[in-house]
């Protein structure tokens, strides 16, 4: 499995957040099989907010390739200027494989549906 590339993360987060700061990648696990990948604002003395995280995936080289294939699909809807559709949110967010674009479907659903009940 091949893994992200860190020099392309990097310039994907400038591209999508800005070269104001650099951005700090962090894999975070509970049980060293599982991992999740953060991408927080990195101001030399203190970090910033986190911009993305990704869902747990098997392996340390599994969140590299997560979060590089997030922030790429994220820079291509950014440089498109098109409108973001629930179809690409769905492909972005819904997991290396899709896994989740159930559950994300469902919560989308949910919310929106709040939000037209307080109309």
């Amino acid at each position: 499995m091949s893994t992200g590339s860190p020099t392309r993360v990097e310039a994907n987060c400038k591209k999508l957040w800005g070269d104001h700061c650099d951005y700090d990648v962090d894999f975070e696990t509970d049980d060293y099989e599982h991992y999740s990948g953060v991408v927080k604002e990195d101001f030399g003395t203190s970090f910033g907010n986190i911009r993305l995280a990704t869902s747990s995936v098997r392996g340390m080289d599994g969140a590299w390739n997560e979060l590089d294939r997030m922030l790429c699909l994220l820079v291509e809807q950014k440089e498109s200027g098109l409108p973001m559709t629930k179809e690409k949110e769905l492909k972005i967010f819904g997991g290396p494989r899709g896994e989740h674009r159930h559950v994300l479907k469902m919560f989308t659903y949910q919310m929106e549906a709040r939000i037209h009940k307080r109309k």
